[in-house]
């Protein structure tokens, strides 16, 4: 009796210093007193600091490319291209000019989000269709001005802008 006392108690021992060499079981090791772990950061929204663009015509309030006639927009320019130059860069190659739309993106929001957002609002490959611009200026209070591309299927596509450039 007394040996399989000893053994019990031996194995009771063995079982303490296991446990208490492992740390303890609260997930990831912790002590009770140690914050709870992160395991992976929530996406940030904050806003880019967006670089000054310095090229070209810098647009005030206005339509471009648009024909107003009572309450609808037709748009005029003719796209040729449209892409990238830069995260927060949107251009807009027309037969008559260039556009570049600068844009107030954030971690979720960039140019290739827009872009991609302006292809399914045109519906088709936009090379070759109508496209016009309404822009209103940011105010000079930090909030971020709003450009409309609008489409010849009526559709359009709302971005928030730091400015929109034309022949850059």
């Amino acid at each position: 009796m007394n040996h399989w006392l000893n053994l019990v108690l031996a194995s009771c021992s063995l079982i303490v210093v296991l446990i208490a060499g492992c740390g303890d079981a609260s997930p990831g090791g912790q002590s009770p007193g140690d914050p709870p772990p992160v395991s992976r950061e929530f996406p940030r929204t904050d806003v880019f600091t967006p670089v000054p663009f310095t090229e070209g015509e810098q647009l005030v309030t206005g339509d471009y490319g648009i024909d107003r006639a009572g309450d609808s927009l037709t748009p005029t320019l003719t796209v040729q291209s449209i892409g990238c130059r830069a995260p927060d860069l949107l251009q807009i190659d027309t037969r008559d000019d260039s556009y570049v739309v600068q844009m107030r993106t954030f971690a979720q929001w960039t140019c290739p989000q827009a872009l991609d957002q302006a292809r399914q609002a045109a519906g088709r490959d936009p090379n070759g269709m109508r496209v016009g611009l309404t822009y209103r200026e940011p105010p000079r209070n930090g909030e971020a001005g709003q450009v409309n591309v609008i489409w010849e299927n009526g559709s359009s596509l709302l971005l928030m802008t730091e400015g929109v450039f034309r022949g850059a």
